[in-house]
């Protein structure tokens, strides 16, 4: 049997109750109906902290938005970047941002301090003394970026040479003689910066092995010494010492990830190693962070010549015919490219 279905019936309208609960005895007055126990605990209802901090952070953008010039808040945000690279020792990376906020912020007392830094473990130390040079004199209320700036001078006096190496250079217009170098080494074991001249020397002497052992002195006094660990890296490099060339390199990317010089010198050893295609990737990197280091220039020409990529081999070619101090660091290069001397 069929059942009647009634399709006409009016509908029967729901008693009024609470929304929350279904409690028929509501309190009246308000939009939404709710019970008094429902009303109580949604008024009590816990905001959530990280909506507090969320709302905080906006006030707070907000305030330095309309206290600070538009110019002066980039300079803000470019100083936070930088200093969080600092922390991770990305002084690359932070060098480039604390140049943004210089720009626009060239007296702030604390970008120049942060710069120093970032340039000391980046090895410029033309923008590190004009740093310092700004810095001094001046009070801090930070003691803990005081004293990191304090450690670095300490470091800092074995990349600069000494007033008796000036006068001892102007004394011999054709150079140092060796024997002057001993001699002076001698007296002043304390002169890092004399004893990696002369190592400098020796190694344009192509004397790689003597240059290594006065390298080693140099490094084991001061085992953060740039100039001399990457230079130590090339001159094991030329005596077939591959893997400790590659860490010496290690030992600067220890404690600076994005140091040009030890990329791209590492960039170098492994391309001697047959590892053409890392070679190549590292010394882009470090394109990428300075491209203004020619050394790496020529390296990247190798790269992508031992990676058969000629047309990006062609175009550094062609630039450094344009640029004479390019064409110093090419000589070797070219070279190796033109058949002259086996890589």
């Amino acid at each position: 049997m069929q059942e009647d279905l009634n399709t006409n019936a009016e509908p029967v309208a729901p008693e009024p109750a609470c929304a929350q609960c279904g409690n028929p005895h509501y309190v009246e007055g308000h939009a939404t109906r709710l019970c008094a126990s429902c009303r109580q605990s949604l008024i009590k209802f816990p905001i959530p902290l990280w909506v507090k901090l969320f709302g905080a952070a906006i006030v707070v953008l907000m305030v330095v938005s309309l206290v600070l010039s538009p110019q002066n808040f980039t300079a803000a945000i470019a100083l936070s970047r930088a200093e969080r690279y600092e922390k991770a020792h990305l002084y690359g990376s932070e060098q480039k941002e604390l140049k943004k906020a210089l720009v626009i912020v060239p007296g702030s007392q604390q970008i120049q301090a942060h710069m120093a830094i970032a340039s000391f473990y980046n090895a410029d130390m033309v923008t590190y003394g004009d740093m310092m040079n700004k810095l001094v004199g001046k009070e801090f209320e930070d003691a803990e970026l005081l004293r990191e700036l304090n450690n670095l001078s300490a470091y800092a006096k074995d990349y600069y040479a000494s007033d008796t190496l000036n006068k001892l250079d102007e004394q011999y217009k054709n150079g140092i003689p060796d024997t002057t170098y001993q001699h002076y080494i001698q007296q002043h074991p304390e002169d890092l910066f004399t004893q990696y001249a002369y190592a400098s020397t020796v190694f344009n002497k192509e004397n790689y092995g003597k240059s290594d052992t006065l390298l080693a002195e140099i490094i084991k006094i001061n085992p953060h010494h740039v100039y001399a660990l990457f230079m130590q890296s090339i001159a094991k490099r030329e005596l077939g010492q591959l893997e400790a060339s590659v860490a010496c390199c290690d030992k600067l990317l220890k404690e600076n990830p994005e140091q040009v010089m030890a990329l791209s010198s590492k960039a170098r050893t492994l391309l001697k190693q047959g590892r053409f295609k890392d070679g190549l990737s590292m010394a882009v990197k470090a394109k990428q962070l300075d491209s203004s280091f020619y050394y790496n220039e020529a390296t990247l020409a190798l790269a992508y010549h031992l990676n058969k990529q000629t047309r990006q081999r062609d175009a550094i070619m062609k630039h450094a015919q344009q640029d004479s101090a390019l064409a110093g660091y090419m000589q070797y290069a070219n070279e190796v490219i033109t058949g002259k001397k086996k890589f």
